[in-house]
């Protein structure tokens, strides 16, 4: 029975659990790309909170791309640094670099669809199905993100089917330390209320936090 707090290889990948940050969109880089020091402080809470393993937030490799406001950019060598600075920040913490090539795993995802109003128990894992069905078309490792927020779906969930890890964005917005609190004990669901207010502040943090 596979278990959240699990150690996992995703093809040489070695993550001490499988609890995935999901790339999240902070919004707080400049025209160029450039990341303040705001954004590395995030992910040096986020790295600390215990997760597995942090996907990078959405990065443009296009000079001009402007999808999304405050969007960090790797499009020239002048940004390589900025992105090696993030990277170490993570490995520090002692994530496991990322395989040399090929396709490690795939996040099941979608566009503007952080669904409001999850309740534990009751409507999480909402791309549930089709990553479920993407794991039957290929054998690389599938990680499901959209609406987890208690330990016991999330376990469902990866006993259900070949699903290997889990993914999570809001939840560590409102709580970096998310992981770290499940670990010592304390298994009460994500305290966020999926509200997407935080899509609304500057660097998109929870609005508990201002209260």
């Amino acid at each position: 029975m596979k278990k959240i707090f699990d150690e996992v290889n995703l093809n040489g990948l070695h993550l001490k659990n499988r609890l995935i940050r999901s790339a999240t969109w902070e919004g707080l880089a400049d025209d160029a790309g450039h990341m303040p020091e705001k954004l590395y402080e995030i992910y040096t809470d986020l790295a600390k909170g215990g997760v597995g393993c942090i996907i990078s937030g959405f990065t443009s490799v296009a000079d001009n791309d402007h999808y999304f406001g405050g969007i960090a950019r790797l499009s020239n060598d002048g940004l390589i640094a900025e992105h090696k600075r993030l990277t170490d920040i993570a490995h520090a913490e002692n994530c496991k670099k990322c395989a040399a090539a090929g396709i490690d795993s795939i996040e099941v995802s979608g566009n503007g669809t952080s669904v409001p109003n999850i309740h534990a128990g009751v409507n999480e894992a909402y791309f549930k199905d089709f990553a479920l069905g993407l794991t039957d078309e290929t054998n690389v490792p599938v990680i499901l993100v959209g609406g987890h927020r208690s330990i016991e779906n999330m376990e469902k969930v990866l006993n259900e089917g070949r699903i290997e890890c889990l993914s999570l964005s809001r939840p560590l917005v409102r709580e970096p330390n998310l992981p770290q609190r499940w670990l010592g004990g304390d298994c009460s669901p994500s305290k966020c209320i999926s509200c997407n207010m935080c899509y609304r502040t500057p660097a998109h943090e929870c609005v508990f936090k201002f209260r």
